[in-house]
């Protein structure tokens, strides 16, 4: 079973990270964004690419995995 990272950071910025063909991308949860992310790393992209987003507070980011979807929407919506 694949597991998809989850990220909350601050209130209004809560993500999901997922992969295609074309690479990872960031899917924000509670606004119409998409973002491809690209690095050395998929850590390494996913903090580069919050870094640059507006309303992201950069003292709040959590990165979580979780196998199972629901557990990990759940935390998310927290």
């Amino acid at each position: 079973m694949n597991s998809t990272v989850f990220i909350k950071a601050g209130n209004h910025s809560k993500y999901i990270v997922r992969t295609s063909e074309f690479g990872p991308f960031l899917v924000s949860v509670v606004e119409d964004r998409i973002l491809r992310i690209s690095g050395e790393n998929l850590f390494q992209a996913i903090i580069e690419s919050l870094i640059n987003l507006r309303g992201v507070d950069h003292n709040l980011i959590v990165l979580k995995e979780f196998e199972d979807w629901k557990e990990g929407m759940s935390w998310l919506m927290e």
